[in-house]
């Protein structure tokens, strides 16, 4: 898996410089519409999947490379799954910024924002982009097909 990619070209973010810091279909939905498939390790349990240390030296390295060869508009946080799983974000964010002056971006599915240790995390991020697919309950258990850790209704609360 490469954990850091770009910069791509961003509809919302120009030029983003990619950053994927849990291992592919790692997520706590399994949403019908995923262009990945069917989530293979589905959770709900916040961890570090890579060392944090190397995740961070990737980045740098990245931010390094392009530096000198394109303009990177945004570092964001995204993932072939859901990025708040990772337990090192808000570490991640803040030394992100300590390496260079670029914004930075979080991809959200969501799911986890009624936790106050992500909400911490993700109160350091430049934009914060959460995702919702559903009105009701229902509606959500089919498409998002979530963990059963997950509930519609603090969901909905966590993104307020």
């Amino acid at each position: 898996m490469k954990i850091v990619y770009g910069p791509v070209p961003s509809r919302r973010l120009g030029r983003s410089l990619g950053v994927g810091p849990i291992p592919f279909k790692t997520c706590d939905y399994s949403c019908v519409y995923c262009q990945l498939g069917r989530t293979t390790h589905m959770t709900n349990q916040r961890k570090d999947f890579f060392p944090p240390e190397e995740l961070l030296n990737e980045i740098k390295r990245a931010i390094e490379v392009e530096s000198s060869h394109s303009e990177i508009d945004f570092v964001t946080f995204v993932g072939e799954g859901e990025p708040t799983l990772c337990k090192s974000l808000g570490w991640l964010i803040r030394k992100t910024k300590e390496i260079a002056d670029i914004p930075i971006a979080v991809d959200t599915n969501g799911s986890l924002l009624y936790r106050e240790d992500v909400r911490n995390d993700l109160s350091q991020a430049d934009v914060v982009m959460p995702s919702l697919d559903a009105g009701t309950a229902e509606t959500f258990r089919k498409i998002n097909r979530p963990h059963r850790g997950i509930v519609f209704e603090a969901v909905v609360e966590g993104m307020e």
